[in-house]
């Protein structure tokens, strides 16, 4: 068996000749890496449909301080852009802890994988929202939709100051005796709202509070990847300059190879950057997510002129 770093294409020969110790090992890094990027992406998904709900309410708010007037058609069909945007929330919310669960176990395939399900499960049992939203995906997967009902407020604020303003928003709510007329929600979640004497729970700051608690879940992922990960980009680095000085050539298309014949190699994989530096940037993207059930946004500021 032969094994080689070269660059495939024709007419460039065999390339470097590799140890069956050092293919197997860039092999299992270039795994590596895939996989942490692969994580990174998940989060960005779940974060960019957080966004389109958290946007769609602003668009709506705006268009509501504008054209006023609400019908029986505008208010279904405004109803329907919120459903629509929490239940892509929820599917990525899904998506993002299996996948997630699934990705950590193939990256510690040699050793001890960590248990990340203890990490969702203690989550899970820290923040009422969090169970809440559990619920909520599982009923709307198979029961009924979401959102109960939608208010469209509005208000005069700092009314004896000159920079007074009429704000407007919306407010998607779940209401209590519809998760439970309409069966499917978690018994023990729906003996809590009952105890607590919650009649109708406003949706967005359940989902704020969802999203946190899975960011906080992936900070601490990326916490457990991070030596193996590091690890993984050195030898990757290593690998690529000792290529560019013994191939004295642009690295384009460089792969490890693995077969009787180095012409005709059955297994070959890609090496390069490339799924290492989208990591970073999605890292980079998606770190300020502590204490993203405090924040809102406004276009307003208090000391606007008038």
């Amino acid at each position: 068996m032969s094994y080689n770093l070269r660059i495939w294409a024709g007419g460039h020969g065999p390339g470097i000749e590799l140890t069956q110790s050092e293919y197997r090992s860039l092999v299992d890094a270039t795994s590596r890496i895939h996989l942490a990027t692969g994580v990174e992406e998940k989060l960005d998904i779940l974060l960019e449909n957080f966004l389109e709900y958290e946007r769609e309410l602003l668009g709506l708010a705006l268009q509501n301080s504008l054209f006023g007037s609400l019908d029986d058609v505008r208010m279904f069909r405004e109803i329907q852009q919120i459903n629509r945007r929490a239940i892509n929330l929820f599917t990525a919310a899904r998506m993002y802890a299996d996948q997630v669960k699934h990705a950590v176990s193939q990256y510690f395939a040699a050793g001890n994988a960590p248990d990340v399900k203890a990490l969702f499960s203690a989550e899970y049992d820290q923040h009422l929202e969090y169970r809440i939203a559990e619920a909520l995906r599982n009923q709307a997967q198979h029961r009924e939709l979401p959102v109960h009902q939608v208010s469209w407020p509005s208000r005069w604020e700092e009314m004896d100051g000159p920079q007074h303003r009429l704000r407007f928003w919306l407010v998607p709510s779940l209401l209590v005796e519809e998760l439970e007329n309409a069966g499917e929600f978690k018994a023990s979640v729906l003996a809590e709202l009952k105890a607590a004497g919650s009649k109708e729970l406003p949706l967005t700051p359940i989902l704020r509070r969802y999203v946190e608690c899975l960011a906080s879940v992936h900070t601490k992922v990326r916490e457990l990847i991070a030596s193996q990960a590091e690890a993984d980009h050195k030898l990757l680095i290593v690998t690529l300059e000792r290529a560019r000085v013994e191939l004295r050539e642009g690295l384009t298309g460089l792969v490890v190879s693995a077969g009787d014949d180095p012409e005709t190699p059955h297994e070959h994989h890609y090496i390069s950057e490339r799924s290492w530096s989208r990591r970073k940037q999605l890292i980079q993207k998606n770190s300020r997510l502590s204490n993203l059930s405090r924040k809102y946004v406004s276009a307003e500021h208090p000391g606007d002129a008038a």
